[in-house]
């Protein structure tokens, strides 16, 4: 096979001259059978050569780069966007983060280096136009290697557009052709109401694909109406079964005929959690908030400041969590769901009360769920905590909240984000991924840097050690920046962590004008002091 035309290379090099590797390249080859087609390869491991070769000159390097581009152009068509990644292993920079410190520059750095992760960043998808941000998320639908990777673009506050999504059957090295779904924001008369998917996982007893679905239903009045259903796929998520209300009091159900049903509205009211756990015995849990506290607790024992928080009125009761644990009933074809009792936090302690749950059992079998709360117009306090609960039995009885500090006792800043936690499949360690602040939060800000510690899963608390940083705040961006509202995995065949996340309010003169990353984070091998 000949080349119709010149490979053009152009080399970023590490240090200006010809001394170690590559550090980027891009490689354009015209071939007969694809004359468009176009070869990037990303940093070519030419530091052993360079080192054997007593440091080839520049042209050398480029004679070595072209022979790749070429023989890459010759091994058949492919699609014009794929990349080839010829690499070593990741040497990208690491930051040591103390919760309590703003970061340090790495000139003073401590000489003991307790990361627990090397972190790399790509640009995966740029935004479409100004003021326009660009939201990503991937998951696993099975037991395999099946993903599914959604898309939408957003111009407001929780408020996604233009959603779609793609498949692949092998761990995202190919994808299939991109298609819409259904707007999740719809309107009747004055009532603003979402319906979209959440959290989806793989249950290996029912050998069905499970999803939490979250109805919010703003009526108009100040309030937002949250419901929590499960959804049931045998095709891993193309299609989903019949929704199913999860409820823990008496109520009306769904009616699609009668959206603005008070007796549906008014009752059962949960807001949908980060993840579904799945205990050792199979069942599921899943976490929710928002859920209406008892009426025999004096509203006076809830808020005696009086406090007010977003969609959270003086008078809400809709600030409590729940869990439910659900097993499948093969006959019915559904879940049979049991919730727990409800529990809370006052007004003072958490504006918006309990928020965002993220679930795990813990190897001992308690349950852990850590929630985000909220010091949105609350003066006097601590500012800025994230709260846990412990169940005993499973997830069936919660704990009275409390707040989470690191396993030494000491306390940190955390501002009103979500979180998420994930254990890893080959080490067991459980890890938290969230934000911590260097000073007191003010309500959801800061929303950075975003970090990595693993938990003390006995005393329950962030291994204060552990704190690595994953991104943070660079120089020329906006104050307003948002590390928060990613999605993490862990790559099953990699076993890396992979957060996509959209850098929302980066830029200081465009802050819905935002690009979407990836992350990956590769665990360090090493031994602690």
């Amino acid at each position: 096979m000949k080349l119709l035309a010149a490979v053009t290379i152009k080399l970023a090099l590490l240090t200006g001259i010809c001394y170690a590797r590559l550090q980027a390249a891009t490689a354009t080859a015209k071939t007969s059978n694809d004359p468009n087609r176009v070869v990037r390869i990303a940093v070519l491991p030419a530091g052993a050569a360079h080192s054997k070769s007593r440091y080839p000159s520049c042209d050398a390097n480029s004679r070595l780069l072209a022979a790749l581009a070429r023989q890459t152009a010759q091994t058949g068509s492919k699609r014009a966007d794929e990349r080839f990644l010829y690499r070593t292993p990741p040497r990208s920079k690491t930051e040591r983060f103390s919760a309590n410190t703003p970061p340090s520059p790495p000139s003073s750095r401590r000489e003991v280096d307790t990361s627990i992760v090397s972190v790399s960043r790509e640009l995966y998808k740029s935004h479409p136009k100004p003021k326009v941000a660009v939201n990503v998320g991937r998951r696993y639908v099975g037991p395999n290697l099946g993903m599914e990777e959604t898309m939408s673009w957003q111009a407001a506050s929780d408020t996604p557009y233009r959603p779609r999504r793609r498949w692949s059957s092998d761990n995202g090295q190919t994808w299939c052709n991109v298609e819409p779904l259904p707007e999740t924001v719809s309107h009747i008369g004055s009532a603003r109401i979402y319906w979209g998917v959440g959290p989806v996982a793989y249950d290996p007893i029912s050998r069905k694909t499970v999803s939490v679905w979250l109805r919010q239903t703003q009526p108009g009045d100040g309030r937002a109406c949250n419901h929590s259903f499960l959804r049931v796929s045998d095709d891993f998520g193309h299609t989903w079964g019949k929704p199913q209300l999860l409820r823990y009091e008496n109520g009306a159900d769904f009616d699609p005929a009668n959206l603005l049903h008070p007796g549906f509205l008014n009752n059962n009211q949960a807001y949908f959690p980060q993840n579904i756990a799945i205990r050792r015995d199979g069942a599921l849990v899943v976490a929710g908030v928002s859920a209406r506290i008892p009426h025999s607790v004096p509203l006076s024992r809830i808020n005696p400041g009086n406090v007010s928080g977003y969609f959270a009125p003086a008078n809400s009761r809709n600030l409590g969590a729940v869990n439910f644990v659900a097993r499948w009933n093969a006959g019915q074809a559904r879940y049979d769901c049991k919730a727990s009792n409800v529990v809370w936090v006052p007004r003072h302690v958490s504006s918006r009360g309990l928020m965002e749950p993220s679930v795990v059992e813990l190897t001992d079998g308690r349950l852990l769920t850590i929630y985000r709360s909220s010091n949105q117009n609350i003066t006097g306090h601590d500012h800025g905590r994230k709260r846990y609960t412990l169940s005993t039995d499973g997830g069936e009885t919660l704990g009275e909240p409390k707040e989470l500090t690191y396993d030494d006792g000491t306390r940190f800043y955390s501002p009103s984000s979500i979180h998420q936690l994930i254990r890893h499949s080959q080490t067991g360690t459980l890890y938290w991924i969230g934000n911590i602040s260097p000073g007191p939060a003010n309500g959801n800000s800061p929303r950075y840097p975003l970090v990595i510690a693993e938990i003390d899963e006995v005393n329950v608390g962030l291994k204060k050690d552990t704190v690595t940083m994953i991104d943070t705040r660079r120089s020329g961006e906006s104050s307003r920046l948002q590390l928060s509202n990613f999605t993490v995995l862990e790559n099953r065949r990699t076993h890396q962590f992979e957060i996509m996340l959209t850098r929302l309010g980066a830029d200081p003169d465009d802050f819905w004008g935002s690009d979407a990353y990836r992350y990956t984070l590769s665990f360090l091998q090493k031994e602690r002091p």
